[in-house]
């Protein structure tokens, strides 16, 4: 904490300092003792400024002026040993926090003093930055007294139903109802839950319809009494609109999946348009769907609008659909869309029949739709040629089986630990073994002991992915040793090692041998390219010469990189000498056909020696159809992505608590990047009081339980330190083959800004209720009520007179703020015939008066001199009328620094509605209190006047007819003359006295 200490006395800065490091251990201290240190030490800032009133260069007042430019909240003491009232009534007018004398006891305060600004300060900001939210808030704010009338409406009201304010405080909250019997139900009952929130429709100004989504909150008493009640509304009619779109969209993407599915599953021709057609009907609910295609038509829906359909379609919209083109009609009192899909030789049309437009999202929908049954059409098209070709694959295949068990050469198949997994007949006969006696074994357990060696040393470069060709010498099972050539390469699955294949050859059969494998290499149907370690081709298959359209005496006459694209021609001699390295390997690429096609291939090569040379084998697979697919999935992926990425709401997807995707409207609700939320944990952006119930979730979701309520709100740390409120909606999703949570959130903090404003107005008028009930006379009400007033609302001068009817006047009762000259001047009693005076004429009209530039009002011109002095620029006359009685009127001046906005003024009407009611009330206590007294002196006198005198008559009466004495017979007679007097003044006057 920084502290500056103005005070030209150094013993006095020590001594300030002495007693504040008491409480303020860790702060820093700035001593200043000259105007140029004063201006550069508020440039750099400071935490709180501590001052003389006598300073050589100037006052204390400039300081405070100077300093609350930089910073109006920051807090001021002053200390004084040479001020008067005036120094500190204009010090506090510009935001003095305490005015301490400069004595040992004052010092001594000081730290406590400090404090206190602090938190006044604290709260002043706190204050102003709330009432700023409401008014500002995009969401309507209505607050409602306890009979449901409209005491305060905020600026997104008056924007959304298009009334001023003074339009409608005052009045029903029915006002905006549509239903009105039915929405005060409602209302009342949410009152009653203690918290409501729920969809529902008000009306505007000009009876539009507005779907919104209400929050309702009561605020009571301590007894629990209904003080009044706020009403929060967000206009959901875009948000309904987007919903309704979406509904509409997703309807017809629930049909496009079905579709999807319908192309993957269906492998019938007529049955997948049959169905398509069906599915556009009855999933979407399009009143008709057709799909024209081979000269037949497929269709599905109400039997009439198809006829109507087919006859439009051939006499008027045909010959554009075969141009190309996509057209839409209205179709009577529907709409008709046509459009033309194709797929090289695949050609046909969709037409479709429905109430409502078709919008440019669902046109982009349906064009993939068509687009999605052309791609099929023409997939069954290729399944029909694949199926052809399986069915010729598999008689070759079993040819190849065949091949294999008849083959002269011993075929064998060992798997990762090298056991036997397939012989053929040859092998078993080469070996004299029965199959079953082999396979399960290894075959090192059939090799020459001197030789076992050299077979471990080959398998080691199998595993390394090399193949080689070597003899060795086996033992057969009537012991008789045999040498075997082995070729032997390893073999792959999904780039992994699976084991190896070998042939042996009896060397005496080599040439045999030779011509079988001739016939499986040219019986291969992926192309074989067999190379020199400089890419001469020296052998080709009939594959090979297929797939690139040369002959194979062309093929041998060329260098592979003739036949490779000219980025992978540059880096052919690196390529060699990688498969030199690694002894092969395996890379998607492309060739390039005769005709100049390039063809996507799958090239998987191997290191061999072939007649003691090295030579390079490359199988070479035709990948077209593969890429097709794989292009497919990923525009699918990318449009998915797009309506993501675009998104308002925040979406992002959990996996492992990671962030595995973030759309832009998350970045920006949270402050990081995609690449920082990558790397973090989504409790990091959690707010440490909301970290346990979100993980519970959390875990619970990833462990497939069922989480309820599905979505909940909760608090989020940004980047930059601000708390969130987020609205969270998640669901468990699989996402790369593992479970995940995919989440929608929703910032929803400005609402509860605005419902926490509105809880503090709430506490407002619970003070103003308790003022009024713990106050015995007007003006203590008065000074409890102003006091309140420049406190909350900020005010700079204040003052209540009181309506005296008998005198016709009005009186000042209590003020707030004035300098004695300007009080002097204005505080005083006004005659009801002295209209000059803003109080006089609003005490008249019974209405609100709100003067903007005093200085400028011709009719208080009297007064400008003292409006310039103090700066005084605004005055607002409120009358105190409660049950339609005037009471006398509230005033509140400002000045040009502290202007009094439309809220400011909302709340001193509704204030001053409650200081009238609590004058009415006290003179009722007062009134009352009257009556008390007259009524007992009333009896007292009724005493002294009636039943003295009778008891005086009574007693001479007694005493003269004992003793027959005249005189006393007089004097009782004098006795009752009195009471008839006093009978008479009590008959015709009302009056107790003779």
């Amino acid at each position: 904490m920084r502290f500056l200490i103005i005070d030209e006395e150094a013993e006095d800065r020590r001594n300030i300092i002495k007693h504040l490091k008491k409480e303020f251990k860790d702060a820093e201290f700035i001593e200043v003792y000259s105007e140029k240190q004063f201006y550069d030490a508020i440039e750099k800032g400071c935490d709180f400024i501590i001052t003389n009133f006598q300073l050589r260069w100037g006052n204390g007042v400039k300081v405070l002026i100077e300093a609350k430019k930089k910073n109006p909240f920051l807090p001021i003491i002053m200390l004084t040993d040479s001020g008067t009232e005036e120094v500190a009534v204009e010090a506090m007018k510009h935001g003095l926090d305490y005015y301490i004398i400069k004595t040992t006891e004052g010092i001594a305060r000081l730290p406590a003093a400090v404090k206190a600004a602090m938190e006044n300060e604290a709260k002043k900001k706190k204050e102003a930055m709330l009432i700023s939210i409401v008014e500002n808030a995009k969401e309507a704010v209505v607050c409602l007294d306890e009979k449901g009338n409209i005491i305060y409406v905020n600026k997104a009201t008056e924007d959304l139903f298009k009334w001023k304010a003074e339009e409608i405080v005052g009045k029903s909250m029915t006002i905006f109802a549509v239903d009105e019997k039915k929405q005060k139900k409602q209302f009342e009952e949410a009152i009653k839950k203690g918290f409501a929130r729920f969809e529902t429709v008000r009306k505007d100004k000009d009876g539009n319809i507005i779907p919104v989504l209400m929050t309702v909150i009561p605020f009571k008493d301590k007894d629990g009494r209904l003080l009044f009640s706020s009403g929060l509304m967000v206009d959901i009619r875009d948000i309904k609109g987007y919903q309704q779109k979406i509904e509409h969209l997703n309807e017809l993407l629930k049909a496009i999946r079905g579709i999807n599915q319908l192309i993957t599953m269906e492998k019938n021709e007529v049955r997948l348009l049959q169905k398509a057609c069906k599915l556009l009907h009855d999933v979407k609910g399009y009143d008709g769907a057709c799909i024209s295609y081979k000269r037949k038509i497929y269709t599905s829906g109400e039997k009439k609008e198809l006829q109507k359909l087919l006859k439009f379609f051939k006499e008027e919209i045909e010959k554009k659909v075969k141009e190309g083109k996509e057209v839409v009609y209205r179709f009577g009192n529907k709409y008709m869309i046509a459009m033309p899909f194709s797929k090289d030789k695949v050609r046909g049309s969709l037409c479709l029949v429905h109430s409502k437009n078709f919008s440019i999202e669902e046109i982009g929908l349906l064009k993939e739709v068509a687009g999605d049954i052309s791609f099929a059409l023409y997939n069954l098209k290729l399944e029909e040629k694949k199926k052809k070709a399986e069915e010729a694959l598999k008689e070759s295949e079993e040819k190849y089986r065949m091949l294999v068990e008849t083959a002269s050469e011993g075929i064998c198949i060992d798997d990762t630990d090298e056991k036997i997994i397939f012989v053929n007949k040859a092998f078993a006969k080469l070996l004299g073994y029965k199959k079953k006696e082999i396979i399960g074994k290894k075959f090192i357990d059939f090799v020459y002991p001197e030789d076992k060696e050299k077979l471990k040393k080959e398998i080691k470069k199998r595993r390394k992915g090399k193949a080689s060709r070597y003899e060795l010498n086996v033992v057969a099972k009537d012991g008789r040793i045999k040498t075997f050539i082995i070729s032997a390469v390893p073999l792959y699955e999904n780039k992994k090692f699976v084991g190896s294949l070998s042939i042996n050859l009896d060397i005496t059969k080599l040439k045999e041998t030779e011509k079988k494998f001739q016939s499986i290499f040219e019986g291969a149907l992926d192309a074989i390219f067999i190379e020199d370690l400089n890419g001469n081709i020296v052998d080709v298959n009939t594959s090979a010469c297929k797939l690139l359209g040369y002959s194979k005496d062309e093929l041998l006459a060329m260098n592979v990189v003739d036949i490779v694209p000219e980025d992978i021609r540059k880096r052919m001699p690196e390529i060699i000498n990688e498969e030199l390295e690694k002894g092969g390997i395996r890379v998607e690429s492309f060739n390039i056909h005769k005709g100049g096609k390039a063809i996507p291939v799958e090239v998987s090569t191997t290191l061999v020696e072939i007649g003691g040379k090295k030579r390079i084998i490359a199988i070479v697979r035709d990948i077209t159809e593969r890429k097709k697919m794989e292009q497919a999935l990923k525009e699918s992926e990318e449009k998915l992505r797009t309506l993501a990425e675009s998104s308002a709401s925040a979406i992002f997807i959990i996996q492992d608590d990671i962030f595995k995707y973030v759309n832009p409207a998350m970045e920006k609700m949270l402050g990081y990047s995609k690449d920082e939320l990558s790397k973090m944990k989504f409790w990091q952006v959690v707010h440490p009081d909301d970290k346990k119930i979100v993980m519970e979730r959390g875990k619970k979701r990833q462990r497939g339980e069922k989480v309820e309520p599905h979505h909940y709100e909760f608090r989020v740390i940004t980047k930059d330190g601000r708390v969130r409120w987020v609205d969270l909606t998640a669901s468990n999703i699989i996402y790369e083959g593992k479970p995940a949570a995919l989440g929608n959130a929703y910032d929803i903090t400005e609402r509860k800004k605005a419902e926490e404003e509105i809880q503090k107005l709430s506490k407002l008028y619970y003070d103003i209720g308790m003022s009024i009930n713990r106050s015995d006379t007007i003006k203590e009400l008065c000074r409890k009520l102003l006091r309140k007033i420049k406190k909350i609302i900020e005010v700079d001068y204040a003052n209540i007179f009181i309506y005296n009817k008998d005198k016709k006047i009005l009186e000042p009762i209590v003020f707030y703020g004035y300098p004695k000259d300007f009080k002097k001047k204005t505080m005083k009693s006004y005659s009801l015939n002295d209209k000059k005076w803003e109080a006089v004429k609003t005490c008249l009209e019974k209405k609100a008066r709100h003067i903007k530039n005093l200085q400028k009002y011709k009719p208080l011109s009297f007064n400008w001199q003292l409006y310039k002095k103090y700066d005084v620029r605004e005055i607002y006359t409120i009358p105190l009328i409660t049950k339609e009685e005037l009471y006398g009127v509230l005033q509140v001046l400002n000045t040009s620094k502290n202007p009094l906005m439309e809220e400011k003024r909302r709340l001193l009407r509704s204030i001053a509605e409650e200081i009238a009611a609590g004058v009415s009330k006290i003179n009722a206590q007062e009134e009352m209190r009257r009556a008390l007294e007259e009524e007992s002196q009333f009896k007292l006198w009724t005493a002294h006047y009636f039943f003295n005198p009778i008891a005086i008559a009574k007693g001479y009466l007694e005493i003269a007819k004992e003793d027959h004495d005249i005189d006393k017979i007089e004097k009782a007679l004098d006795a009752i003359e009195r009471i008839e007097k006093v009978v008479k003044n009590v008959v015709t006057k009302g009056e107790v006295h003779e």
